[in-house]
């Protein structure tokens, strides 16, 4: 009994320590939709590309070369059609830059020069390019449901919530509904401009 108890507390201290560690920003702007999306127009959208370093790192230590070569080639291929994507159907926010997921840390602590990159692969120096109001973008699942999806994250990567329209499904499960990454993005850029119509202060 007494072990159970021990066994509960721990858990309890390990969750809070947990949550602590990932709070929520201390910005303002994200707990405001209407202002988060008006300034997002003159803002930025950072997007963060799956890079894939754990499954490649893993692939080379068990010397598995040729799935080594197949997967970092499907990563770069799978994430050209991302950086298109936004390059061509994301034109609401003023900017567009990409970053790396092995450098979220760095995004996380707003170390942007030489972190992030435009659609030419050129790196973004903060000093002569401007940032402004942003929130992070990227392909993975939502955080209640797991749903394939677009989401969208302040700049602790914590996902946005409703109102603002935090997330595009992607239907990538349901093969005969599957939607292109252009497609996920070009929604995502018209529901930010329908947003902003009906909720301009």
């Amino acid at each position: 009994m007494l072990r159970t108890i021990i066994l509960y507390l721990v858990t309890l201290t390990f969750l809070f320590e947990a949550k602590a560690q990932n709070k929520n920003s201390d910005l303002p702007i994200y707990n405001r939709p209407n202002q988060l999306v008006a300034q997002l127009a003159n803002g930025t959208i950072l997007v963060r590309l799956n890079t894939g370093e754990k499954q490649l790192e893993l692939l080379e230590k068990m010397k598995l070369s040729k799935k080594h070569t197949a997967l970092q080639k499907e990563i770069e291929e799978e994430n050209n059609e991302i950086i298109d994507a936004f390059s061509n159907k994301l034109t609401y926010a003023s900017r567009v830059y990409f970053f790396k997921s092995s450098d979220s840390p760095k995004i996380k602590s707003k170390a942007f020069s030489g972190n992030l990159f435009d659609k030419n692969g050129k790196r973004i120096n903060e000093e002569e390019k401007t940032i402004g109001t942003y929130v992070i973008a990227e392909f993975a699942k939502t955080e209640e449901m797991g749903i394939p999806a677009l989401v969208i994250s302040d700049d602790q990567f914590n996902q946005l919530e409703p109102p603002f329209p935090y997330f595009i499904r992607t239907f990538e499960s349901l093969p005969v509904f599957n939607r292109s990454y252009e497609r996920t993005v070009e929604l995502f850029d018209e529901r930010l401009r329908t947003y902003h119509k009906f909720h301009s202060e």
